[in-house]
């Protein structure tokens, strides 16, 4: 838990989401030794579930098993902590998704609900190709790396956003002053369509009627 605490405002120096997520699995692989390790994240969009960072499992795995979690209904609601230590027991895991995990090896996981903006965005796994037993201890740290985890995703999506925003606003400006700026049409719309290009699309036509 010490390194956890000592490591923390490492997640948080990460501005951008897709920065964050391979700190996450880094910082996981040193507080919680593992066979291997998965960063789930939920699309707000479309409700499907993906491996959005991982290590130490193989790319035919990361395959069988995003197949085997998408459009299958959820069988159960992730409230707290998963603790799966032999997963042939493990009734609530459906056939595809536990013959994606028999091919990879894996016996046993702990899962620790991902939150983010207060609703279960993900999951942080730890996976294990041998029965394991584990400790009250690393599910806290398990659960406590989640959160962080959860928090720095959310405080870099807030970012993000503003980022995105300032740019916007920043583009309207300087179109607003570019029309303004010439009464010949042809002019000012290459103009417009010069500044829009690096901003919004690789390549920009303007139609008039």
């Amino acid at each position: 838990m010490t390194l956890l605490v000592e490591e923390a405002g490492s997640l948080f120096a990460s501005l951008h989401v897709v920065d964050v997520l391979p700190k996450v699995i880094d910082l996981a692989q040193r507080v919680l030794a593992a066979d291997g390790h998965g960063l789930w994240l939920r699309d707000g969009a479309t409700g499907e579930w993906a491996l959005a960072s991982t290590e130490g499992i193989s790319d035919t795995y990361r395959e069988h098993v995003v197949a085997a979690v998408t459009h299958q209904p959820a069988s159960m609601e992730l409230e707290g902590p998963l603790v799966v230590e032999n997963l042939d027991e493990a009734e609530w895991v459906q056939p595809p998704h536990r013959e994606a995990h028999r091919a990879e090896g894996i016996r046993a996981m702990l899962v620790a609900p991902l939150r983010i903006a207060g609703e279960v965005k993900g999951t942080l796994v730890f996976y294990f190709r041998s029965l394991r037993s584990f400790g009250e201890d690393e599910v806290k740290v398990a659960v406590a790396l989640a959160s962080l985890a959860g928090s720095a995703i959310r405080t870099a999506e807030l970012y993000e956003t503003e980022a995105r925003a300032a740019e916007d606003r920043r583009f309207l400006a300087e179109a607003t002053e570019v029309l303004a700026s010439s009464l010949d049409y042809e002019e000012t719309l290459a103009n417009v369509a010069a500044l829009a290009v690096p901003q919004f699309a690789d390549w920009c036509s303007i139609d008039l009627v």
